[in-house]
């Protein structure tokens, strides 16, 4: 699509102007989309006129070619960019234009321009090194996110994905950009995120990932850090075998007991191998609440034990008391209402779920 045909139905100039103001039936990502065009574009404008119409270079143009790219609109990200990279060599070269321009080479994802934009600026007066360097870093984790298949859409679909297992050549060019992610520190956090999942994929790429983080290992990262992010990401896409040896290592390398690294032993282990863990998933969770005492986590997990040990109204109270601390747990309601049905209050257990589908539905829209 290009930026024209993406935007026809929606740039009547009042229906905008309405719409991003008030709202309406969009969705929320379609609202967001609406008040960015308003302030890139303006209200003054028909869709027949967009060709001639004023762009405004702000801060906004980003998040608006960004915009476009997730919903398909790939030309017409294009299209933006070039009309503001142009506007942009009109005018004096100030810091914040120059960095403009990089996220605007992010945002429709021309990774080679930005490096090579970032290269020329690299030392050059008035502009910050490290915002550019942040955004340079984005660039390589972009590109290895294009390659690897990640979702560019939905909290829930990027949260449980795991790569696909490439050719060796694909697979040494992913992990390449991964190293140069790594040398910058505005997005390492992500990069190893990458890199366990990664080696949760498994495959000769994984067997390199994992290489990858022993080093950062030998460079001064934690090593419970590392093994308990690997825990953590395999118990996030579902694989919970796969996580307990990873969360039993990272707690093996703690320099001291965590609550939280006992109780994803916990909840890893009671998923991995059900009630005939539970006497070790018990003594985990009880050890974990003597360091934080009615943490909601720690008393959800001591709910999950007790419900798969068939202790249904204790598990209820656990469940419920978690709740009163942090009611927007979608799960843990899912779990109240489990333990009521099964203890046999089928309307606690019915206005429950209601709350579970309530907090699932407006995280869906939020996505």
């Amino acid at each position: 699509l290009s930026l024209k045909e993406a935007t026809r139905e929606k740039l009547s100039a009042a229906w905008l102007a309405d719409t991003a103001a008030v709202g309406g039936q969009e969705s929320a990502e379609d609202l967001q989309m609406l008040r960015v065009i308003v302030r890139v574009l303006g209200t003054n404008f028909e869709a027949a006129d967009l060709d001639s119409a004023a762009i405004k270079v702000t801060e906004d143009g980003p998040l608006l070619v960004s915009l476009l790219a997730q919903r398909g609109a790939v030309e017409g990200a294009d299209e933006l960019t070039n009309r503001m990279l142009e506007q942009l060599q009109t005018v004096p070269a100030s810091q914040s234009q120059q960095l403009l321009r990089l996220e605007l080479l992010l945002a429709a994802g021309r990774h080679a321009e930005l490096r090579a934009e970032a290269e020329r600026l690299r030392g050059a007066d008035g502009v910050s090194e490290s915002a550019a360097e942040a955004i340079l870093g984005m660039s390589f984790l972009n590109e290895y996110d294009e390659r690897a298949g990640r979702p560019r859409r939905g909290v829930e679909r990027m949260m449980r994905w795991l790569p696909q297992e490439p050719s060796a050549a694909e697979g040494m060019a992913q992990l390449q950009l991964l190293r140069q992610g790594l040398a910058i520190a505005d997005v390492r956090t992500r990069v190893i995120d990458r890199l366990c999942r990664m080696v949760l994929a498994g495959g000769v790429t994984g067997e390199q990932a994992e290489r990858e983080l022993t080093g950062l290992r030998a460079a001064g990262i934690s090593a419970e850090y590392l093994l308990g992010r690997v825990g953590d990401v395999a118990a996030a896409v579902g694989r919970y075998e796969q996580a307990v040896p990873w969360q039993r290592q990272a707690l093996a390398a703690a320099s001291r007991r965590s609550f939280l690294r006992l109780n994803n032993l916990a909840i890893c282990l009671l998923r991995a191998e059900g009630a005939k863990a539970a006497d070790e998933c018990q003594q985990l969770v009880e050890e974990a609440l003597q360091l934080s005492e009615n943490h909601p986590q720690l008393l959800a997990t001591r709910g999950e034990i007790l419900l798969r040990r068939g202790q249904y109204v204790r598990a209820r109270d656990d469940f419920e008391a978690s709740l009163a601390v942090a009611p927007g747990s979608a799960e843990v309601w899912g779990l109240l209402a489990e333990s009521c049905r099964l203890a046999g209050d089928l309307v606690s257990a019915e206005r429950a779920l209601q709350e579970r589908r309530r907090i699932e539905a407006a995280a869906a829209d939020v996505d």
